[in-house]
Formats: C-alpha cells, sequence, structure tokens
C-alpha cells in the first residue's frame, strides 16, 4: 500500500489526472482519489499553542 501511495503522489506531482493515474495502476480513479487525499492530511502537522 505505501509502494502505491508513493506511485499516486509522483504520478500527481507530474500533473496527471485521477483517471489516466488509475488505469496506469490498475486501479479504481476512486483508489487514487483517497490516497491522494490521505497523502494531504498526513503531510498536515499539528502546531502546539501555548496556553498560558
Amino acid at each position: 500500500m505505501e509502494e502505491e501511495r508513493r506511485r499516486v503522489k509522483e504520478f500527481l506531482e507530474r500533473g496527471m489526472a485521477h483517471t489516466d493515474i488509475a488505469e496506469m495502476l490498475g486501479m479504481h480513479r476512486h483508489t487514487v482519489k483517497a490516497l491522494s487525499e490521505r497523502e494531504k492530511n498526513h503531510v498536515q502537522k499539528r502546531v502546539k499553542r501555548d496556553r498560558s
């Protein structure tokens, strides 16, 4: 799964469409979209706030 996510990210960075990526990798376009959304959510980091 990690390898697929990495490849999806690489193709998206090249500007490819979800449908084209899905065809190349042999998966459904919704799976490609889910993997790309998971990547976006994974990158975000929480910022600690000072509660004084």
